[in-house]
């Protein structure tokens, strides 16, 4: 499933790193902030979000993840308890890219956070090797679903079918339900920890 460690960045509001045998990524969460007078929203916070890769510059591809992870926050995060202030997310990764990854920690953070949210939210790559072994095509489906499984957003890489598309779809609940489930214990033992110190 994955390791997950909380308050990886003591000066965060919130963080969590979160570790799967693709990919590895640390997300830290501030706020509510202040932010500069031309940003403020006058009804609801807003969301700032930076992707840093392991190495390099950022590119295209950490804005795109950017833009993923703030269309998600925005359906989930209740940001008309702090208006006029911002809600910072910044992710590093340590490893390899993997969407699903990055998202499930900047979800984990969030909660280390207190940010209140609407639902959580467990993201879920789904290759379909991941659905044929006999199959040699590449192509990822990434799933973003709330606690409902509901789809909050997704992002494909290669050309899907409809009936792939399903497929995946059920393979991604399945998936989120062991994540969620995971969440659920990542939070007990972190609470029992802060209990006994």
């Amino acid at each position: 499933m994955g390791i997950c460690e909380f308050g990886v960045i003591t000066k965060a509001d919130g963080s969590a790193r979160y570790i799967t045998d693709k990919s590895d990524a640390i997300c830290a969460v501030y706020g509510p902030i202040e932010v500069k007078l031309s940003k403020e929203l006058i009804d609801r916070s807003s969301i700032e979000v930076q992707v840093y890769p392991k190495s390099g510059n950022t590119g295209p591809p950490e804005r795109l993840v950017e833009t993923i992870i703030r269309t998600t926050l925005d359906s989930v995060v209740l940001t008309k308890y702090y208006p006029r202030s911002a809600i910072s997310v910044i992710v590093q990764l340590k490893h390899d890219f993997d969407l699903s990854c990055v998202l499930n920690s900047v979800c984990l953070a969030l909660l280390d956070a207190a940010i209140p949210m609407k639902t959580m939210f467990s993201a879920i790559s789904v290759s379909k090797s991941d659905l044929d072994n006999s199959c040699l095509n590449d192509s990822t489906m990434n799933f973003v679903l709330d606690r409902n499984y509901k789809v909050l957003t997704s992002y494909s890489n290669g050309i899907w079918k409809e009936d792939e598309l399903k497929l995946a779809l059920t393979f991604a609940t399945k998936k989120a339900e062991s994540i969620f489930e995971f969440y659920k214990s990542s939070i007990e033992r972190k609470l029992l920890k802060e209990e006994r110190s």
